[in-house]
């Protein structure tokens, strides 16, 4: 097992691509957020590994228009990408090498740059520890819940990514402002609190 840090240990969940290719023989990836293309999902068309991915469907559009398109695009029965409502997980089974389980999304400040943790287990340790099974399992449930990605849903996802566009310009500079806000305010307000409530 080994424990996936990022920064913090140095141990980041791209690295696990370095190695993976010669013993995957398919991917299952249940990640809740992805905006890039070119972190799992253009390793596996490279490596023309089948990839099964499933996103979260919610009004934040969660997986981005490019990686929907990119899906629909292929249209193939070796790339599928399905959508599922109240989902959160972040769990990647390349079948034959490991699976990761852990915070990371599919994004480049997940896989680069934010504090994340998770472990990867190797193909052995599922087996040995009967978590293979569970996985499958838990990729079946899942499953029964999700939406094939289709034309007609890719439109409603696409017309409702433009309005959160237009909504985010509208209110850039709030945004800014708040982004703006360091930590250090929020806890000396958080004193501040507390002294007048104990005075």
């Amino acid at each position: 097992m080994e424990l996936l840090l990022n920064g913090i240990n140095g141990n980041y969940l791209r690295n696990i691509l370095l190695n993976a290719a010669k013993d995957t023989e398919r991917v299952d990836a249940a990640v809740a957020y992805a905006t890039e293309n070119d972190l799992l999902f253009e390793w596996c068309w490279n490596n023309k590994l089948p990839l099964r991915y499933w996103g979260r469907f919610d009004e934040q559009v969660p997986v981005s228009i490019p990686v929907l398109e990119q899906f629909l695009a292929r249209r193939s029965g070796r790339y599928v990408c399905k959508l599922v409502r109240q989902f959160h997980p972040k769990v990647i089974w390349w079948r034959g090498s490991g699976t990761y389980i852990g915070s990371a999304n599919l994004t480049q400040s997940a896989w680069w740059n934010n504090v994340e943790a998770g472990v990867f287990l190797t193909e052995d340790e599922l087996v040995d520890g009967g978590h293979d099974l569970q996985l499958e399992q838990f990729f079946t449930e899942i499953e029964a819940h999700a939406a094939p990605l289709t034309q007609e849903l890719f439109d409603l996802l696409s017309a409702r990514s433009k309005e959160l566009t237009r909504r985010k310009i509208a209110q850039k500079d709030a945004a800014e402002a708040f982004a703006a806000t360091t930590t250090s305010i929020v806890v000396s307000g958080m004193a501040d609190r507390r002294v007048i409530s104990e005075g």
